[in-house]
């Protein structure tokens, strides 16, 4: 009983040898889904203080989202501490497969010092969330004698080589001493691979040629 069950396996396993099937990956795609491109939200933020704030999300998914299809950028748990629960796409705004949004508000720091999490996810109303979770942790502090906050920035995620660039960076003062001539926007290390300079002077919106 034992040989015959030997044989039987090799005469598989020999079989096998000249069998052959194409394959193909399966390249279904959900109806709904999303991913996080980028964002821009303080990591430091002091109390009471209103912050612009922007998270671009991409449409993964087959369904093209609308407004009037209820399509939103959501609160987790559909409440949040630094703001309402919901921001919107614009009327007649339509994002299809592939396609980019750039969701602009406000976050608020609670009146309370202290770690907070401000999390969000894209949600069809009253059928699903769907796709990647954005989740930062912001700690809420008191106003320090110095303090900043970079509110925006404009500098590329690729660059061809040699090829300069104008970039913006808008920082906030967020300390009670007022900056003048010799405050400075620094690159940190005194040394940066892109710009010219480590120190640029002060204005309202910091502007450098990056190489």
């Amino acid at each position: 009983m034992i040989k015959k069950t030997i044989i039987l396996c090799m005469i598989w396993t020999l079989a096998a040898i000249n069998f052959t099937c194409t394959m193909q990956a399966n390249g279904n795609t959900a109806e709904s889904d999303a991913s996080i491109v980028s964002y821009l939200i303080p990591s430091v933020m002091v109390v009471g203080k209103t912050y612009p704030v922007s998270v671009t999300v991409k449409n993964e998914g087959r369904t093209s989202w609308t407004s009037k299809d209820f399509f939103r950028l959501g609160a987790i748990d559909d409440m949040d501490p630094f703001s309402e629960g919901r921001q919107y796409l614009p009327d007649g705004k339509i994002k299809k497969s592939g396609e980019e949004f750039t969701f602009l508000f406000s976050l608020q720091a609670p009146q309370t010092p202290g770690s907070y999490v401000t999390d969000w996810k894209m949600v069809q109303e009253s059928v699903s969330w769907f796709g990647e979770a954005l989740i930062k942790k912001v700690e809420v502090t008191t106003q320090q004698e110095r303090g900043a906050v970079i509110l925006s920035e404009s500098i590329p995620t690729k660059m061809g080589p040699g090829t300069s660039y104008s970039v913006s960076v808008t920082v906030r003062n967020e300390g009670t001493t007022t900056w003048t001539d010799n405050y400075r926007l620094g690159a940190v290390g005194d040394s940066d691979d892109f710009a010219k300079k480590s120190r640029l002077f002060h204005s309202v919106i910091f502007l450098v040629d990056v190489v």
